[in-house]
């Protein structure tokens, strides 16, 4: 059964960044671009790392990890450090009725993730005497296009000059993302403006710089980084020049679009 849900218009689209509210989420499938074939599957929720190893033992063969809970203390703007245990799991054989009670788990050693946020990062892992470091970052597998119709808010902060600051409503946002392309035009403030820039994604955030022009006569550059699009809405990080102010904060929207969402 299908049913129409109407995405009701809210103040600012969070709901975008559904991972983690503890620090930039680093859910994905992290690997090493020159050394295709191994990676690690990361999955967060709060301060905690649920991360599985996929690589080769000595003799070459297909060898499975798990850190089932790397723990960060902390996080900042910049990146965050989770570590914790390393396990060796075995159990029954797949193709027969699944025994929990057949599975065993070994500790052998431990795992360090650290992340400059949003998308590089090395990781070290210590098995036994041999201890592992790696430099990884987020694989991408496609695009998520975050192109639609969006009602939101821009709030900044300035680091530098004497411009306003706060939330300023961005109402009638039209996203428009073709291959390497970004453009993002509607009504800032009372001002119609224009964004245009490049577009690239890695992992699952994307990422555009370029510049903008206002009707009032606002012009500067941008750079969205941490772009993250659903059938909710989307959201990032926001950076940027304007009237010689240098600012930075958040920018999203929700999906002003009616659904048709199964059931």
């Amino acid at each position: 059964m299908r049913k129409l849900a109407i995405l009701l218009v809210l103040a600012f689209a969070a709901s975008a960044h559904a991972g983690s509210s503890f620090s930039t989420d680093v859910s994905d499938l992290w690997w090493n671009p020159d050394e295709s074939g191994w990676g690690v599957n990361v999955i967060q929720q709060g301060n905690t790392v649920f991360a599985t190893f996929f690589v080769y033992d000595a003799n070459g063969r297909a060898h499975w990890y798990v850190a089932s809970a790397l723990v960060a203390p902390s996080a900042s703007a910049s990146g965050a450090t989770f570590q914790g245990d390393l396990f060796e799991s075995h159990g029954p054989y797949f193709a027969v009725p699944f025994n929990p009670s057949a599975v065993t788990l070994t500790r052998v050693g431990t795992a360090t993730l650290q992340v400059a946020f949003p998308a590089d990062g090395f990781l070290t892992y210590t098995i036994g005497d041999v201890t592992v470091t790696k430099a990884v970052r987020r694989q991408t597998w496609a695009a998520n296009n975050p192109s639609g119709s969006y009602e939101g808010q821009r709030v900044i902060t300035a680091s530098s000059g004497n411009c306003a600051t706060g939330s300023t409503p961005f109402s009638a946002m039209q996203v428009t993302q073709s291959q390497n392309a970004f453009s993002l035009n509607g009504t800032l403030g009372t001002a119609s403006c224009r964004f245009n820039g490049d577009y690239s994604q890695q992992g699952r955030f994307g990422a555009s710089s370029g510049t903008f022009t206002c009707n009032d006569g606002n012009a500067g550059a941008y750079a969205l980084t941490e772009i993250e699009a659903s059938l909710h809405g989307f959201f990032a990080r926001y950076s940027g020049t304007e009237r010689g102010c240098s600012l930075q904060g958040r920018i999203g929207g929700v999906n002003t679009v009616i659904r048709q969402v199964a059931e």
